[in-house]
């Protein structure tokens, strides 16, 4: 959850020129904000207390204050800026202590806040610099007050106004120490995390190395497991082909057919999913007749709907194209996923692919639309249907299935990222 101190200190810089964009320029900022809201009020509240001095005094440092803030606004540089701050919020505790008590006075408690603006705005060595010249300022009141120099003064033993400024030097010193150790405690978090960082970036580029080397090893195995299957396959279709096997033999031979198949599908999938990880997919678009290229995809799997009692149809725009230019095998492989998961997820029905123009006229889209009466889907499983080995089923399907129909996940990723490369969008909808 990110702290909402932060979402105010980044609302800030956004507003500020993006010369000003900085730490120090938010604290001095806020700073002479705040200073300004907090005295405007004050002397209000001290005319009402019949302090006439003291309210004029907080009104002009308050204008004051102002005038260093344009002139901050409008480029003068934070050295000279934060030093009027400074001498303006000495010069109005000095005089309204002088004229309250001296050293007595209770305004002697805001000498606290001296030092705090430096140690945000410029560095510790300013901070030091400023409690110094409070020590001086407090110095001279202490010797104005020792001689009787200050207005409606009442003589005071020198101990106790020593011990006064003693009270007053050691609670400036103790802010800029408390700073100081905040600060200290602060940058060893911070140089913590940078090496936590540091160590995350290195896990981080080795993760990513060892699983660059694994898409490689994946695609080469399966690359080369590909071609001795491949042969496999041919073997059995020449003994499926031969004659003189009883039943069992050929459904054994089948069987076979049916796994090989399967395997060959899964390595398929497998290659063209780490191709698609490596960048490494590429397209062989060529001009091919549309309609012919839809209605053999849709027929290849007609088998299987008959098999699954479903009604299952192509329906064509008739202002289809018949010439386009398109990879015509990742079309098809990209249609056969959608259909096949459009059977295997209906247990009754129908299944229906539409294909039309869509887009505008300069420009045609091919809209495809594969429409089931199948199992359907959560809103929570549509968000994650096209993430890489998700497979969406119930229990019960997942029993009518057979091995070869489960799939492995990687369908539906793969097509979108075919259609992606296309420049096209592959979305869902289920009721």
């Amino acid at each position: 959850m990110v702290n909402k101190n932060y979402l105010f200190y980044l609302w800030v810089l956004r507003k500020l020129p993006l010369t000003l964009r900085s730490s120090p320029n938010f604290y001095f900022l806020t700073n002479t904000l705040a200073a300004v809201i907090f005295l405007l009020p004050i002397a209000a509240l001290l005319w009402w207390l019949d302090n006439p001095f003291a309210a004029e005094t907080c009104v002009a440092a308050s204008v004051i204050l102002m005038l260093n803030l344009l002139a901050w606004r409008f480029g003068l540089r934070m050295l000279w800026t934060h030093a009027v701050y400074q001498i303006t919020l000495i010069g109005l505790i000095l005089l309204n202590a002088a004229v309250t008590g001296g050293l007595t006075s209770a305004y002697l408690i805001f000498m606290g806040l001296v030092p705090l603006l430096a140690v945000f705005c410029m560095n510790r060595h300013w901070a030091i610099f400023w409690v110094v010249i409070s020590f001086f300022v407090l110095l001279w009141l202490f010797i104005a007050q020792m001689q009787g120099w200050l207005p409606g003064d009442t003589p005071l033993k020198w101990q106790q106004l020593a011990q006064n400024f003693l009270c007053i030097i050691v609670l400036e010193i103790t802010q800029v120490i408390l700073v100081f150790v905040y600060d200290s405690a602060h940058a060893q978090s911070m140089h913590a995390l940078n090496r936590t960082n540091r160590r995350l970036a290195s896990t981080t580029q080795a993760l990513k190395l060892a699983d660059s080397h694994k898409d490689k090893f994946l695609a080469m195995v399966s690359h080369d497991m590909r071609t001795p299957l491949n042969a496999v396959i041919g073997y059995l279709g020449l003994l499926h082909d031969h004659r003189e096997w009883n039943n069992e033999s050929a459904g054994f031979v089948a069987s076979a057919q049916h796994a090989a198949t399967h395997l060959l599908t899964v390595i398929n999938d497998l290659l063209d999913f780490s191709q698609i990880r490596l960048g490494q997919l590429i397209l062989h678009p060529q001009v091919v007749n549309l309609p012919h290229v839809l209605q053999q995809t849709f027929d290849t799997l007609t088998h299987q709907a008959q098999e699954m009692q479903l009604d299952y149809k192509l329906s064509l725009d008739p202002q289809l194209p018949q010439w386009v230019r398109i990879d015509q095998n990742r079309l098809s492989q990209i249609l056969i996923n959608l259909l096949g998961n459009a059977i295997k997820f209906t247990p009754q029905g129908w299944v229906h692919m539409r294909a039309s123009l869509t887009g505008q006229q300069g420009s045609p889209l091919l809209l495809v639309e594969v429409e089931d009466t199948g199992i359907g889907m959560t809103e929570e499983q549509q968000k994650h249907i096209f993430h890489p080995f998700i497979q969406v089923h119930d229990a019960q399907t997942a029993l009518r299935m057979s091995e070869p129909m489960r799939g492995n996940g990687l369908g539906l990723a793969i097509s979108q990222s075919l259609v992606k490369s296309h420049h096209g969008e592959l979305g869902l909808t289920s009721r």
